[in-house]
């Protein structure tokens, strides 16, 4: 997750840097030969939904450290910890928090869940 914190969570990014995220959210299938770019951006949505299914200001403040909130793609990684902690001043977090690695793992943790929660819904349907 460091890669896709970094570089962002668009499907163009977590292709070129986090090939490892992919392939675990869709792993490859020989079967359907489906291209790697097409899993990034199956994978990108997956985490969109994630976050968006978190609500508040756990899911927007990951929007936006991801590079998927509106106006924060190709934004450097300072300036999405910068806009991510305004967004979770709403719940008495200091914007410069969000570079603390407890912040960012209570993120990330919260983002994991929900991921893994889709996931397995996916699987039983």
């Amino acid at each position: 997750m460091k890669r896709t914190i970094k570089n962002g969570a668009r499907a163009a990014e977590l292709d070129a840097y986090a090939r490892s995220l992919v392939d675990l959210l869709y792993p490859p299938d020989q079967r359907l030969r489906v291209s790697n770019l097409v899993r990034a951006a199956q994978a990108e949505t997956s985490i969109r939904l994630a976050c968006e299914a978190l609500e508040g200001p756990t899911g927007e403040a990951l929007l936006v450290l991801l590079g998927l909130a509106p106006g924060t793609a190709g934004a450097t990684l300072e300036r999405r910890q910068y806009l991510a902690g305004g967004v979770l001043r709403q719940s008495n977090i200091q914007a410069d928090t969000v570079r603390r690695p407890y912040i960012r793992r209570r993120l990330l943790n919260s983002l994991a869940v929900e991921l893994y929660r889709q996931r397995t819904v996916r699987q039983a349907a």
